[in-house]
């Protein structure tokens, strides 16, 4: 199976608070249904956070921001979901609606997962308390995700994370693989690429979790476009 992450990003303005003992709070439920290309019901997962402050001023900050995130493990195949968030304190609902793709990882060529962005990153200290309920961190990365992949001149840095499966093993090499990360404008225009990186493999797989500088990039559509060889297998 492969392993299906749904992110959300919610305004705390959008949401409806309401007084509850010494609390001014606001309870989200999310819920995302999945269906295969026939329409068939698959999987669903539902979960929910309270948002909570402790003073009626703080809800004027508009630019506050909540993340959550969700998963399911699916078999490889292509799938349409259907997200919805319900404010339990007057009902009112968003929805979407989208198709994605379960790859087939089983297999032992390399391979890369798909790239979740991110308005920053934290490494988490494997002994940190919290780290087992926060639903935002794996592999003791915690990624504030990106849901709409938008940068401006007040995000000079594009956060990114992924991950690499199927690195060969050999005793006798030095163990390394080499990564390029790069930006490709949609225009034909040449890309930006980062000096190729040496890395050290941990395993047969490994994590990809950086960031790339996006200052002087012109207004316009971009990719990002990570590249691993592998040495050993020259894959």
């Amino acid at each position: 199976n492969g392993y299906a992450e749904f992110y959300f990003e919610l305004k705390r303005a959008d949401l409806e608070f309401r007084r509850l003992d010494d609390v001014i709070r606001a309870d989200v439920f999310t819920w995302v249904h999945v269906t295969d290309s026939t329409g068939s019901p698959v999987d669903s997962v539902g979960s929910g956070f309270v948002s909570v402050v402790s003073d009626s001023s703080e809800l004027t900050d508009t630019n506050f921001t909540h993340f959550f995130a969700c998963w399911l493990e699916l078999p490889p195949g292509v799938y349409q979901a259907r997200v919805v968030v319900v404010d339990l304190s007057d009902k009112s609902t968003a929805e979407a609606k989208y198709p994605f793709r379960v790859r087939n990882f089983s297999r032992n060529d390399l391979a890369l997962s798909d790239v979740e962005f991110g308005y920053d990153i934290v490494r988490v200290p494997p002994d940190t308390v919290m780290r087992p309920f926060d639903v935002l961190v794996k592999n003791q990365y915690k990624v504030y995700p990106d849901c709409r992949g938008l940068v401006g001149p007040a995000r000079p840095r594009l956060c990114f994370y992924l991950e690499v499966y199927n690195l060969a093993s050999d005793s006798s090499g030095d163990g390394s693989y080499s990564v390029e990360f790069s930006i490709v404008p949609t225009d034909g225009s040449p890309a930006r690429a980062l000096p190729k990186q040496t890395l050290t493999r941990p395993g047969s797989s490994a994590v990809l979790a950086s960031s790339i500088g996006v200052r002087e990039l012109s207004t316009g559509v971009y990719r990002f476009r990570a590249e691993v060889t592998d040495p050993i297998t020259a894959q």
